[in-house]
């Protein structure tokens, strides 16, 4: 398996049909999608096991259902069961271009270590790139390292991973924004990166999630290398 996709899924009844339907016509033999309700209390659970029926039974799709641990438990827990030599996180209420999991398996076959892609935010209104044209180039770490801590963009769903960056636990659970901890300490070491050159994900500016309600001492618990 070269890719896997993981979904985690808490309370978007409004928002999980635009995410799946933009992913569920793209899965190939080498990608494996693993969807986790995070013990959800809304109707996405329903939506999605009576909408996507067909999607779930595909052989390279899994659903699953827990009980609520938050967002990095649910992330950790997709990463110790996907089998993808690379992963990737799509949070369940963003969405993807057509030609997402094509750019990513042709910039899997580079072999490095970290792909950057690039997204766009969006509030209500989405226009997606319907263009199926992308561009994958080489970056110099050092470069990108000195970039991406400048811009401080730590978000999970920027980058696709080797899956052995990801290390048990990755997502440390007793903080806010624990993407922002864990992805910037991946730069700590020096990786081999290339880059998708074009606008693939797009991501929900969704003002009831906690990245978008949580106050600023939130922030107090994070601890960010310095570069």
């Amino acid at each position: 398996m070269k890719l896997s996709i993981i979904i985690p899924v808490y309370n978007v009844e409004c928002f999980i049909r635009d995410c799946l339907d933009s992913i569920k016509d793209q899965i190939v033999n080498d990608v494996e999608v693993i969807i986790i309700n995070d013990g959800s209390i809304d109707n996405s659970s329903n939506i999605i096991k009576n909408e996507y029926n067909d999607f779930l039974n595909k052989k390279n799709v899994s659903y699953i259902e827990s009980k609520n641990e938050g967002i990095a438990k649910t992330r950790n827990k997709g990463i110790t069961l996907a089998s993808g030599e690379y992963i990737a996180f799509l949070d369940s209420d963003d969405v993807v271009t057509g030609n997402y999991i094509k750019a990513i398996l042709d910039a899997i076959k580079l072999n490095c270590d970290l792909i950057h892609i690039k997204l766009n935010r969006f509030i209500k209104k989405l226009e997606i790139n319907k263009s199926e044209l992308f561009n994958i180039i080489n970056v110099d770490f050092n470069k990108e390292k000195e970039k991406q801590f400048k811009e401080c963009a730590w978000f999970v769903c920027g980058r696709i991973y080797k899956k052995d960056i990801l290390t048990n636990n990755f997502f440390p659970d007793d903080i806010y924004y624990e993407d922002f901890q864990s992805v910037s300490l991946v730069y700590l070491t020096p990786r081999t990166i290339c880059e998708i050159n074009n606008v693939i994900y797009y991501y929900r500016i969704n003002t009831n999630s906690i990245t978008n309600t949580v106050t600023a001492v939130s922030y107090t618990h994070l601890t960010l290398p310095t570069n």
